[in-house]
């Protein structure tokens, strides 16, 4: 068994990776973890969106999202989780 961590370093470690993985979309990089998924940046085009209020109409300007997709691992691992709960 390798070196057990302490709740501190594991925390630091996490956020030292969330951390680079948003300076990576930041800069427009795509980041791929194998057997977990690829997060990368995408460019949503402008729309007509509704106002739930009121029902009127209101223009949505074109906006750059940060989009997820699991792997093929990943999407086989919470389909059988799913599974198992039904």
């Amino acid at each position: 068994m390798g070196p057990v961590l302490s709740r501190r370093e594991s925390s630091e470690i996490v956020q030292a990776c969330l951390f680079s993985i948003k300076r990576a979309l930041a800069s427009g990089e795509r980041v791929e973890l194998r057997g977990f998924g690829v997060f990368e940046v995408v460019d949503r085009q402008p729309r007509t969106g509704r106002n739930p209020n009121t029902g009127e109409k209101v223009p949505v300007p074109a906006t750059k999202v940060v989009r997820f997709r699991p792997s093929k691992d990943m999407r086989a691992l919470v389909k059988e989780l799913a599974s198992e709960e039904q």
